[in-house]
Formats: C-alpha cells, sequence, structure tokens
C-alpha cells in the first residue's frame, strides 16, 4: 500500500510539473513568433537609418503587436503591417488598385542579419477586405483577386505578382515586353476619384534573384517571390525610369515632384501626408495634375535661406514651379507649417494663371501677356497694375500676390488650417492667416490693438510646441 501511494505521489508530482511547464502547441508557436519579431525589430531599430527609402519617412506606426511569422523553403519571414501617415493611400496613376494594405518584411540572411523589403497588397475589389492572418509570404487565400508588389528597399527595385482566385498568375515565357505598372502615394476625394501625388515605384513581373520567392519546395504557398525587374531611382537621372536595361522618360506626369531634400525630411513628409484630410488643400494640389496643368509643381528644401523666411516659391522656369522650404524654420508646431504649406501654395496656384496666359515656359510680363492676363484674371491683374507696375508718385512698389492673398485668400487659409487641425479658436486660425501678410496694405489697415492681439496670439501660440507636432 505505501509502495502503491508512493507511486501515486510521485505520479501527481510529475503530473503537476508537466502541468507548470509543459505549453500547448499555439502558446509554443505563440512564444516563437513573438521572439522572432523582437528580434526584427531590434534589428530594424538599429538600421532604419541605413536605408534612403522613401516609404520609411511615411510609416504612421509599425504594428509589431500583429505582426506575422511564418516559416517554410527560405526560412522565416516576419511581415510587420503599417499604415500610411495622414490620409495618405496608394493605387495606379488610374485609382484602379483598392484596399492598399502595407508591410515591412524581413527575410534572414545566411549571416543571421535581415533582408528589408517593402510589401503592398491590393485586390481589384472596392469592397474586398484583405485579413492579415490569411495572407503571408507562403500562403495566400484561395479567392484572393488583386496584386502584390514587392519592393527591396536596399536597392529600390521592385517585382509585381498578380493572383486569381489565390493562384499566382505566372508571366507568358514568350511575352516580348514586361508588363510595368507604378504605385503613388495619394489621397482618395469623396467622388471616388484618386488624386495622384508622386511615385512610390515602378514594378514588372519577371525572373531574377532580388526578391525572395518560396519556389515549389515542401510548402509551395504562394511567395511573394522572384524578379527584380522595375525602377531603380538611383541609377536613372530625374524625369527618367528604368525599363528593361536603360533609362527611358516618364510617360506619365505626376502632380508633385518631391525632391530627395522633401521627401526625407520627416517633419515636412508627415505635415504634407496629413493635408491630404484637407479638401481645400487638394483642389489646389489637384491644378497641378500633369495630365492638363500648365505647370509642374516641385517641392524641395534647403537651409541656405533667411532666417525670416520659411518659405520661398519661385517663378516658373521651363514651366516649373519650385516651392523651397526653410529646414532651418521647422522648430514650430506642425499648423504653423501647414500654414506654410497653403500659403505658398497659393503663391504657386497665381504663378501658374500667370503662366497660362503667357503662352510660354516662363512669365515675362510683356504687353501681350498682360494683355492676356487682364482678359483672362483681370483681378489678378488689378493687382500688378496697383502694385507693382503703375505706381503712384511716391507710393513704393509692393508684392502683387501677398495684396491678393491679404484680401481674398486668408479664408482659404483659415478653412485649410481648420481641416489639418479642428480642436482650436476661430481667434487662432484667424491669427495664424496673418503669417506672411503683415506689410500688406490690408494689414496696415488694422487698428493697432487688433494688430498686437493677432501677433499675440501667434507668438503665444508658436511657444506651446515646437517640434512639428
Amino acid at each position: 500500500m505505501k509502495k502503491i501511494t508512493k507511486i501515486l505521489q510521485a505520479f501527481v508530482v510529475i503530473f503537476g510539473l508537466s502541468l507548470m511547464t509543459n505549453c500547448t502547441p499555439n502558446e509554443i508557436a505563440h512564444n516563437k513568433n513573438a521572439d522572432a519579431s523582437d528580434k526584427a525589430k531590434i534589428w530594424f531599430d538599429n538600421h532604419k537609418n541605413d536605408y534612403n527609402a522613401i516609404i520609411l519617412q511615411y510609416i504612421e506606426n509599425l504594428d509589431w503587436g500583429n505582426a506575422i511569422v511564418s516559416y517554410g523553403e527560405i526560412g522565416e519571414v516576419i511581415e510587420v503591417p503599417f499604415a500610411l501617415k495622414g490620409s495618405l493611400q496608394a493605387s495606379n496613376e488610374k485609382g484602379t488598385l483598392y484596399n492598399d494594405h502595407h508591410r515591412l518584411m524581413f527575410v534572414k540572411d545566411e549571416q543571421n542579419e535581415f533582408k528589408l523589403l517593402y510589401v503592398q497588397m491590393f485586390t481589384n475589389d472596392e469592397k474586398y477586405s484583405i485579413q492579415n492572418e490569411n495572407y503571408n509570404y507562403y500562403n495566400i487565400r484561395d479567392n484572393f483577386n488583386g496584386y502584390i508588389y514587392v519592393q527591396d528597399l536596399s536597392t529600390n527595385i521592385g517585382n509585381k505578382i498578380k493572383f486569381e482566385d489565390g493562384e499566382k498568375v505566372e508571366n507568358s515565357s514568350t511575352a516580348k515586353m514586361q508588363e510595368y505598372a507604378c504605385v503613388y502615394f495619394g489621397w482618395w476625394s469623396s467622388d471616388g476619384s484618386f488624386t495622384a501625388l508622386y511615385e512610390v515605384g515602378c514594378y514588372g513581373g519577371g525572373g531574377g534573384n532580388g526578391v525572395p520567392s518560396s519556389g515549389s519546395g515542401e510548402n509551395p504557398g504562394s511567395g511573394y517571390g522572384g524578379g527584380t525587374s522595375g525602377s531603380n531611382p538611383s541609377s536613372c537621372p530625374a524625369g527618367y525610369r528604368y525599363k528593361l536595361g536603360e533609362c527611358v522618360l516618364v510617360e506619365v506626369p505626376i502632380i508633385v515632384i518631391t525632391d530627395a531634400s522633401f521627401s526625407n525630411n520627416p517633419c515636412l513628409a508627415s505635415v504634407f501626408a496629413k493635408l491630404g484630410g484637407s479638401a481645400t488643400f487638394q483642389k489646389y494640389l489637384r491644378n497641378f495634375d500633369g495630365s492638363f496643368s500648365v505647370a509642374n509643381l516641385k517641392l524641395s528644401a534647403s537651409s541656405t535661406l533667411g532666417n525670416n523666411v520659411n518659405a520661398e516659391t519661385t517663378s516658373p522656369i521651363n514651366y516649373l514651379i519650385n516651392i523651397n522650404f526653410n529646414e532651418n524654420n521647422l522648430n514650430r508646431p506642425a499648423l504653423s507649417i501647414a500654414r506654410t504649406f497653403i500659403h505658398e501654395m497659393i503663391h504657386a496656384e497665381i504663378y501658374r494663371k500667370l503662366l497660362s496666359v503667357a503662352g510660354q515656359p516662363q512669365i515675362q510680363f510683356n504687353t501681350n501677356q498682360l494683355n492676356q492676363l487682364r482678359n483672362d484674371y483681370p483681378g489678378l491683374y488689378d493687382y500688378y497694375m496697383r502694385y507693382e507696375f503703375n505706381i503712384a508718385p511716391g507710393q513704393n512698389p509692393s508684392d502683387a500676390q501677398h495684396e491678393a492673398m491679404a484680401t481674398h485668400y486668408r479664408s482659404i487659409i483659415i478653412q485649410t488650417l481648420k481641416q489639418f487641425d479642428n480642436t482650436l479658436t476661430n481667434e487662432t486660425y484667424e491669427a495664424l492667416a496673418w503669417e506672411g501678410l503683415k506689410n500688406t496694405v490690408a494689414w496696415k489697415k488694422l487698428s493697432t490693438e487688433k494688430q498686437n492681439n493677432i501677433s499675440s496670439t501667434i507668438s503665444n501660440f508658436n511657444s506651446k510646441n515646437s517640434n512639428c507636432q
């Protein structure tokens, strides 16, 4: 009896220990996945500054808590979903790719380091929902119809994979030319149209080994595999795209040309992305749609502008209008920087109108151009005549654009600011709209008390936050 009791006690002890130390298969998998994503996060935090990829400036928040870890022929693959900043989304230039879904993908190499890739998923159906758990490197849900675009962030070279009913559609081996597709960051409008802001990358299907592929191993899966066709911005000059071994001129103009000095500036990139939520700002930006606009718009940044200059919009040269932001004056609230954006956008819009009557790449204000300006934009003609050309005796010339802005455009600035951040008082928005317009006739007509109140409101607001937030 004692012997049986000891055996039972031993069994209980062993069984009890097993209850405390053994994990279920799901718990083991969860712990393994968490460990894998933790290692990828540590590596990314230490290496993200090594990459000159535009997407890294527009990530709102990497969702490490929902990282997708899968295992197969090429080993461990970690995919971390994220959303784009502000109201930015992605589609093709015509806006026929829907439900964009974004991930950073980490694939271990032989040195136990990671290869970093950018994954974009699109569907052909506006109502289709991409669920994380049903889509990973090795497996795609069997009813998926759409595209997956993969970009190697060390080279910016990408590959496009098409799926029908969850099956990868292979390119024809007899095809003479690859089918290329370009993806843009932009904004969807309430009418369902897509405003393409600038090109993220162009992708083609094809062979190569630049992007890892699952191949046809034990778990065939779907693999975001195999090509290195597509654009290589680092090897082609601005305005050109890499295709089939050579740099060719970009066929589809994009609305905004973003210089690296702008797109690599986290503050400017973040504010610009959030401005996508402003219908007013979108409307002005859409006037530079390359498909019909007489002018192109470029955004850049510089550290050589004067200390009292937040940004500078230049008269068009060869149809190109450049807005250059002062990198030294970004230590202020994001709303103040948004005010600079819309202020300069109004300058650009006025230049666009002037260029539309010029009939040539530059504005000259000769007799023919002024006559055309009077016919097409009589109000703008009046401001240039009153403040820059037909100056009355004893009157100093002024800036016609600022004079027009102070009288007719401050409501546009206020509207944009409210759409960017609707948590402040009307007094704050109205005061901020006067920034950059204090040398105008409209400002000088205000009482001294009113001027002082406006200046005080601006100063108090700017002092509350100086970190572009």
